[in-house]
């Protein structure tokens, strides 16, 4: 049997969550990974392979912490051939907001 939560619960977070994020001038939509994103991640994992498929480049970097504690991070993805630019926007984002050298503590 399969624990998570129900899809009328993932679709109103999803739904809710594009609403806010309507009016958001934004290159990319970086979203929060909430309890009900990390229940479902298994089966969102599947929307990376398709930067794998065309043969592009992505990466994963940290973007703080949410209310419990809890790391968030930004996914980034970007055609063949692109990750001088991704490197160079990992680079600029670790400067800007340096990324933490150790893992926190647990409580």
């Amino acid at each position: 049997m399969k624990v998570g939560p129900k899809v009328s619960e993932v679709s109103r977070v999803i739904a809710r969550w594009s609403v806010l994020m309507m009016g958001a001038d934004l290159v990319a939509q970086v979203e929060p990974f909430t309890r009900v994103m990390y229940a479902v991640a298994p089966g969102m994992a599947g929307f990376t392979s398709l930067v794998n498929v065309t043969g592009g480049a992505a990466m994963s970097v940290p973007a703080g912490v949410d209310p419990d504690g809890l790391p968030l991070g930004a996914h980034f993805f970007i055609d063949l051939g692109g990750e001088p630019l991704l490197l160079s926007l990992a680079g600029q984002l670790e400067r800007v907001a340096p990324w933490p050298r150790h893992a926190p503590l647990a409580g």
